[in-house]
């Protein structure tokens, strides 16, 4: 049997026009601005259209009432025993990292085949909620012991500046991979992302709390305070 590595007609989708898109998405993000752009528009048009109503609307929804009901329990306010932080652990990643485990092991065997890519994301919406909660109870655990305080409130700046982050780690991250930047894109393996994730987050974490304490906002968050209440927000905390 022909074995599925690059090399099946899967589905009738033939793997030489996939290799042609990929030539193309990489021209396109190694190019300048305008060439990125291109390259990007119809897959965030459908991703935020097609995709985004018939998958992650859904699957936001279901995590937002799974998060109302462990709040209204108490488990984001540690109203929790240990041991039942503890057990949420357990249960949580001892199903959901077998299981991504298992789905990376498909994707890597396929040669990240796209089609097969598609499948496994559908995999994947059973096994983020099982991780999520699994870290989310470690942090809390951490929480109620106190020992990584420091940690614990760069965390908490980070958090009250989410858009600005957010938008901050896309311009970055457009800066690093793209054309008009240092055009890294399909340069680096996959482990080596991993320092660019890495490198990221370090940088919330050190910017966050520092801005926070000269400003009230952080700057996108300030920008939409201001709109939607008609009126420029105080910005600029005054010192004593």
């Amino acid at each position: 049997a022909e074995q599925h590595h690059g090399l099946q007609d899967h589905g009738g989708h033939r793997p030489g026009l996939h290799r042609l898109d990929e030539a193309a998405e990489l021209k396109g993000y190694r190019g300048g601005f305008i060439e990125a752009v291109k390259a990007r528009s119809m897959a965030a048009m459908i991703l935020q259209t097609v995709v985004l109503f018939s998958e992650t609307l859904w699957e936001a929804i279901a995590q937002m009432m799974i998060g109302i009901g462990l709040y209204r329990l108490g488990f984001f306010t540690l109203g929790w025993r240990t041991r039942s932080y503890a057990l949420m652990m357990a249960v949580g990643w001892g199903l959901g990292v077998p299981l991504t485990a298992w789905i990376a092991w498909l994707v890597a065997r396929s040669d990240f085949e796209p089609l097969l890519l598609h499948e496994a994301s559908y995999w994947s919406w059973t096994a983020r909620p099982f991780i999520a909660l699994a870290h989310a109870s470690a942090i809390l655990l951490l929480v109620r012991d106190g020992a990584v305080r420091w940690l614990m409130d760069r965390l908490a700046a980070a958090g009250r500046m989410a858009l600005s982050n957010y938008l901050g780690t896309s311009i970055i991250t457009a800066f690093v991979f793209c054309g008009f930047g240092m055009g890294l894109y399909g340069q680096l393996e996959r482990y080596q992302l991993y320092g660019v994730v890495a490198g990221v987050w370090l940088l919330i974490l050190l910017w966050s709390k520092p801005w926070l304490s000269a400003f009230h906002y952080g700057p996108f968050e300030w920008l939409w305070r201001s709109l939607v209440r008609w009126r420029p927000q105080p910005f600029l905390k005054r010192t004593a």
